[in-house]
């Protein structure tokens, strides 16, 4: 009961916080873009950093909609909302939480290909941006989802009273299930995972690399200071996501795990369970948080809301939770 008690408290501050976060951000960018962005002329790399984060915004807003939901099934101990709003609240719940990966994954990849690469030479920013973008949200979006909408449905049970509740529950076939799991696991977080860690790495060692390249033409040998802010923005991103969305899933994979491997695991004993309920409740915090790392500490953003924005784009943009951090790129990176 202790742990139903404080696992509630800090729902409600995650979706109190997140949804008056997340909102603000996407009111206050659609306002400031509608009365100062000029029209017709392609976007600067800090307008599809923009763009990122709105749609992270979104994302992360829709997601937290469906915390009351989930709290009036604990409470009343049954989905009183129908069948159709049972398999609505399945399909925003986990496609907003797949999306934002999708998002911040897209938002590493294309500040990687822009600042490392040769590719902002000879392709199309929009293709940078949208292309990641449309492989994730088919990948990790869509068919993911598709199962998920169709074996969710309300579940009968009958409680110690001999009185019948109905729930809305997943309720996949045993022989399907593994797999589902397993491919979420890899779309949903291992990939992007991996994907976030090398562009991260690589984008810190280009930059650094840069710095070198300079400082051997200047009597000069201290470190600048946006070198420290980056490496601290990225550790900050991977210590955040990786502590939101791995407990999530060591408890979704323990049971695949266990039964592949032959481990009997007591997946019914308490502690398991109560970290089980703690885990799940992971996601949403990562929601909730995502706009303060990504709009509330990005001083673009800040400075993009308050005042009117700069029309001059000439220079690479790396535009991290905390700090944007700008150089003149060089042709030969």
């Amino acid at each position: 009961m202790w742990a139903i008690l404080i696992v509630s408290g800090i729902y409600i501050l995650a979706f109190a916080f997140g949804t008056g976060g997340n909102l603000w951000v996407m009111v206050s960018m659609v306002r400031s873009r509608v009365c100062h962005l000029p029209s017709q002329r392609p976007c600067s790399p800090r307008e599809r950093s923009r763009v990122f984060i709105f749609f992270l915004a979104v994302a992360d807003f829709v997601v937290l909609l469906t915390i009351p939901f989930s709290m009036a099934q604990i409470y009343q101990v049954q989905w009183p909302f129908g069948s159709i709003l049972c398999r609505l609240h399945a399909a925003i719940d986990y496609s907003g939480k797949f999306f934002s990966v999708v998002i911040l994954t897209a938002m590493s990849i294309e500040r990687y290909l822009i600042v490392c690469t040769r590719w902002r030479y000879v392709t199309s920013p929009k293709v940078i941006m949208t292309v990641p973008l449309i492989m994730g949200v088919v990948f990790c979006v869509v068919v993911p989802i598709i199962p998920q909408i169709m074996y969710t449905n309300l579940i009968e049970y009958q409680d110690e009273y001999n009185d019948v509740h109905e729930i809305c529950l997943q309720s996949m076939p045993y022989q399907i299930e593994p797999m589902y799991t397993t491919y979420t696991f890899a779309v949903g977080f291992a990939v992007p995972l991996c994907v976030m860690a090398v562009c991260y790495v690589q984008l810190v060692q280009h930059v650094r690399r840069k710095f070198k390249e300079r400082k051997q033409s200047r009597t000069s040998a201290q470190r600048p200071k946006y070198m420290c802010e980056l490496t601290r923005s990225i550790c900050r991103i991977a210590v955040f996501h990786f502590s939101c969305w791995a407990p999530f899933w060591f408890y979704n994979m323990a049971p695949i795990v266990s039964d592949a491997f032959e481990l009997h695991l007591d997946l019914m004993n308490d502690w398991f369970v109560v970290g089980r309920l703690f885990a799940n409740m992971l996601p949403y915090i990562n929601s909730a948080g995502n706009c303060i790392l990504y709009a509330f500490l990005n001083r673009d953003i800040r400075k993009h809301i308050i005042w009117r924005p700069s029309n001059n784009s000439a220079r690479t943009i790396i535009a991290l939770p905390s700090e944007t951090v700008t150089f003149n790129p060089s042709p030969t990176a």
